[in-house]
C-alpha cells in the first residue's frame, strides 16, 4: 500500500497541484506579484485567500506524511492475520 500510495497517488498529488498553481498564475492574465497570486485564491465572496492556502497547505504536507509514514504491505497483513487468529480464539473460548 506504501509503494502504492508513494509511486501513484503522490505524484498524482503533486502534478495536480503544480498544474492549480500555474493556473492562478497565468489566468485571467499573468500574476505580476505574489499578492496578485494571494488574492487569485479566494473562492467566490464565501472562501477567503488564507483559507483556501490554508486547506491546500494541510492537504498537501498531510498527503506527504501519510506516504512516507504509512507501514509497508507486509505490516498490515502480518497485523490482520494476527487480529484475525485472536478473534478466532475469543469465539472458541466463549
Amino acid at each position: 500500500m506504501r509503494l502504492r500510495l508513494r509511486r501513484n497517488y503522490l505524484l498524482i498529488i503533486g502534478f495536480m497541484s503544480a498544474v492549480w498553481v500555474a493556473k492562478l498564475f497565468i489566468h485571467p492574465t499573468r500574476a505580476t506579484s505574489v499578492a496578485d497570486f494571494y488574492a487569485r485564491l479566494h473562492v467566490g465572496d464565501f472562501i477567503p485567500s488564507w483559507l483556501v492556502a490554508a486547506t491546500a497547505f494541510v492537504f498537501l504536507v498531510t498527503a506527504a506524511i501519510l506516504g512516507l509514514t504509512c507501514p509497508p504491505a507486509e505490516e498490515l497483513e502480518d497485523w490482520s492475520i494476527h487480529y484475525h487468529r485472536q478473534r478466532v480464539e475469543e469465539e472458541e473460548s466463549e
